[in-house]
């Protein structure tokens, strides 16, 4: 979680540093090596790069705002996506709209900081949860003793099987060895009448 705000807290530095808009409103963005200065320019060229994939595996677009764009298709949800990559990924879908993907894209950008508000927030939450946690531990059990008393019988009713289970293998040793002997005994007794 502390990473992933680090990670947060460093796109949200490389935005502000990268966002340069022109006099459009616009911060030039680089489509498969080329510059796009305006939105609906940069918008229209991405859909023509979305028309001509013959491969949804995600692969380089372009740069903005600081970040590298990767392009694909998601064959479950039907779309294409823009991943921008900067110390995180964030995933933007896309429209079929020129402008509606660079408003995404822009809209992407610009809820980093309350993302990482977000991030900090359950970074607090964990922080809390280990404090409680830490707290249960420390607390003695409050049935130990009716564990120890349970153990304890436990182990006697395991030693008293084990004592028959050993009694049951020498009987049934000692009905072996009584058979044996019978063979044996009968076995001189024939070869003494055939002499």
């Amino acid at each position: 979680q502390e990473e992933r705000i680090r990670g947060m807290t460093a796109d949200i530095e490389t935005a502000l540093k990268f966002t340069v808009p022109n006099e459009n409103g616009f911060s030039p963005m680089v489509i498969m090596g080329t510059t796009y200065t305006g939105k609906a320019d940069a918008g229209k060229e991405i859909l023509a790069v979305c028309e001509r994939m013959v491969n949804p595996e995600s692969r380089p677009l372009g740069e903005y705002r600081g970040f590298q764009m990767d392009i694909g298709f998601d064959t479950t949800a039907k779309t294409f996506f823009i991943t921008l990559r900067g110390s995180l990924y964030h995933v933007v879908q896309l429209w079929k709209d020129a402008h509606g993907i660079i408003t995404r894209l822009d809209n992407a950008i610009g809820k980093f900081e309350s993302r990482r508000q977000t991030l900090v927030a359950e970074l607090d939450e964990l922080h809390k949860q280990v404090e409680n946690a830490k707290a249960e531990i420390a607390k003695p059990f409050p049935d130990e003793a009716v564990l120890e008393e349970k153990s304890r019988r436990l182990a006697e009713l395991n030693a008293e099987l084990d004592m028959d289970r050993h009694e049951n293998e020498i009987l049934d040793g000692s009905e072996e060895q009584g058979e044996e002997e019978r063979d044996v005994h009968n076995r001189r007794r024939d070869e003494r009448s055939n002499r």
